[in-house]
């Protein structure tokens, strides 16, 4: 005997009436019309070739076919959402590699809001300035020019840097750019950029003894009076707020590298990388805007 195969839709509307016991509230739940679920009802009633409920006005009751079909349906879509989350725990979590300064001032503060989101993914984070080996990960951001050949990748957020002091040195300096020959300045391969674009002369500037390997570092020392770090106004935002930082100049070097976020070719994008990218476009928007 070959038994009626109605769709899964249909089993969905008629387990809503059946739990409301009412068109009203079963079409409000699923965002339709009381129409449209009448109708569905009367169509599985016909599909099948039984009553499924009792009609006494707006008030509906279970027929015996109806009660079977209800228990039925509950139990099969239990046995759905157990499948459902077995899948989502049997999952494999993220691996998810990022330079220092972009994982401790920006993408950890933002990892609980992303898992407040459906189908998160669930992260193992591996900061380091060492560039892993494509099979150690799932998604990286990484700091450079590029190309990657090796993987997809998408452009985040410019380098940037600026002249970043301790309180006590900015009111040394005057707001010429060539005052900072006067203090150290803290290693970094991009201060001949900032003075060329800042119109000054980078002769005659000196360096601190140490080289520092995170910008995170560099701050620090430049909080403790050590001497200038160049860096980022974005990262930085908050010590520059709170005035532990002070920038004394309005120069801002862009590039010539970028923070990127890889992942490995021909692969899907992963849910993660979507929302990452699209996070930072609409905060970049608003802070244009």
């Amino acid at each position: 005997m070959t038994f009626p195969r109605p769709s899964l839709q249909s089993l969905k509307v008629f387990e809503a009436c059946a739990r409301h016991g009412n068109f009203t509230r079963a079409a409000e739940e699923l965002s339709v019309t009381t129409t449209a679920v009448s109708q569905r009802i009367r169509d599985l009633e016909q599909r099948l070739g039984v009553d499924l409920f009792h009609r006494r006005g707006p008030r509906l009751s279970l027929t015996e076919a109806g009660r079977a079909l209800g228990e039925g349906i509950r139990e099969g879509l239990a046995v759905m959402q157990r499948a459902v989350e077995d899948c989502v725990r049997a999952k494999p979590r993220l691996r998810v590699t990022c330079t220092p300064t972009f994982a401790n001032r920006l993408l950890v503060p933002l990892l609980q809001e992303y898992h407040q989101l459906e189908g998160s993914d669930e992260i193992v984070l591996d900061v380091t300035t060492e560039e892993r080996d494509g099979t150690d990960f799932d998604v990286a951001i990484r700091s450079g020019t590029g190309p990657w050949l090796s993987f997809e990748a998408c452009e985040l957020l410019p380098l940037e840097g600026t002249p970043m002091v301790s309180p006590k040195l900015a009111a040394s300096l005057d707001g010429d750019p060539t005052s900072l020959k006067a203090i150290p300045l803290l290693r970094d391969d991009r201060w001949n950029g900032w003075f060329d674009m800042a119109g000054a002369s980078p002769s005659g500037i000196s360096f601190t003894a140490i080289e520092m390997l995170t910008q995170d570092s560099d701050a620090i020392a430049a909080m403790a009076g050590n001497g200038a770090a160049l860096l980022s106004p974005r990262l930085f935002e908050r010590e520059l707020q709170y005035g532990t930082l002070v920038a004394p100049f309005p120069h801002v070097l862009k590039g010539p590298g970028s923070y990127w976020l890889l992942w490995k070719k021909g692969g899907l994008t992963p849910h993660f990388a979507d929302w990452l990218i699209s996070y930072l476009g609409t905060e970049l928007d608003r802070r244009l805007a």
